[in-house]
């Protein structure tokens, strides 16, 4: 197994360095962002190294990357990332908690699964996705590239989840929906049929009770 790199300096960068150390059992080595974003030269008390400089201290041959970068601009900033490690000849890992029950091996690359999430069988997943904490992805579903699963998010089964999507915490998609690509579902929505690219879908808003003291409910 190689040794690991995480490309990120940001506090979803500091979050994957503890996770895979406490819990993947791995050590990370330093971690890279583009020499742009580069204000220290050390993150989380390791080098941080700006990426143009990377291959000449950490070669290809001897480190994988782990994508420790969120959501930006509906996963592109991931996306594009992703894409120059792998273009610079880096292959990249996934990283899957200990607590995850996953029953399909048909999962692409620089996945992250986070704590209880529950893949079940006849599953399909591409590359570079990111599931917080209790997903759901049921039955005969099929998740295409660079979506962000916000916690206790839940699919039902024969879904179809195309690229770039973002999915609200607690949010519920009926089954046999399809999500187009760039879709994003807002928190605790529900969303079935089929979604156009691009749409936004949010659940009815709350509201505070005029005239009415919590006492008078409890």
């Amino acid at each position: 197994m190689k040794d690991l790199i995480i490309c990120g300096n940001g506090d979803f960068a500091r979050m994957l360095k503890y996770y895979v150390e406490t819990d993947g059992g791995r050590s990370v080595a330093c971690f890279t962002v583009n020499r742009e974003f580069v204000q220290d030269r050390t993150f989380c008390g390791l080098p941080l190294v700006p990426f143009e400089e990377l291959a000449t201290s950490y070669p290809p041959d001897s480190y994988e990357i782990l994508m420790g970068v969120g959501y930006s601009k509906m996963n592109d900033v991931r996306k594009g990332l992703f894409r120059q490690c792998k273009e610079a000849g880096y292959d990249i890992a996934s990283y899957i908690h200990s607590s995850c029950v996953v029953h399909t091996d048909d999962i692409g690359e620089g996945n992250v699964l986070l704590e209880n999430c529950l893949v079940y069988p006849f599953v399909c997943i591409g590359d570079g996705n990111l599931m917080w904490d209790h997903v759901v992805i049921s039955h005969d579903c099929v998740v295409g590239d660079f979506n962000t699963f916000a916690g206790s998010s839940d699919l039902s089964g024969y879904v179809t989840v195309g690229n770039n999507c973002f999915l609200g915490k607690g949010c519920v998609v009926r089954n046999g929906t399809t999500i187009a690509d760039y879709t994003l579902i807002g928190a605790t929505a529900y969303a079935k049929g089929k979604t156009n690219p691009y749409d936004v879908i949010v659940p009815a808003r709350s509201v505070t009770l005029q005239h009415k003291r919590s006492t008078d409910f409890l």
